[in-house]
């Protein structure tokens, strides 16, 4: 009785340490991510956004071509109001746009958006 009561509890124990420890959310995307799947910052860009961390145009190549990726970098996940500026800027600059976690992104070729969005996921 004694080694099922002892069981039970450690097993119980495992369960909730094994919850509770675990967690869904991803950790931040820094601008080392970006840069260990390609791209090289050329220019900071100057941005008002409530919780920017850094901005940069730079650039990625994607498949065997240099192409124009910005690069929006936050401490936290960007507001709604963050990403709505930003997509309507995107269509302003005919520019594609991608969020993903804590930054957000544009590119000039959908390919670029979608190469950085597998490679970041």
């Amino acid at each position: 009785m004694r080694t099922r009561t002892f069981l039970f509890v450690a097993l119980a124990l495992v369960a909730i340490l094994t919850v509770g420890c675990s967690s869904s959310e991803k950790t931040a995307i820094t601008l080392a991510d970006f840069e260990n799947i390609g791209f090289t910052k050329e220019e900071e860009v100057a941005y008002d956004y409530q919780g920017l961390s850094e901005s940069w145009d730079g650039a990625i190549t994607v498949n065997g071509t240099s192409q124009f990726l910005e690069v929006v970098i936050f401490d936290n996940a960007p507001d709604e109001f963050n990403k709505d500026q930003f997509e309507t800027l995107g269509l302003i600059m005919s520019v594609r746009t991608g969020i993903i976690r804590n930054v957000m992104f544009a590119c000039h070729a959908q390919e670029v958006c979608d190469y950085v969005s597998d490679k970041l996921r």
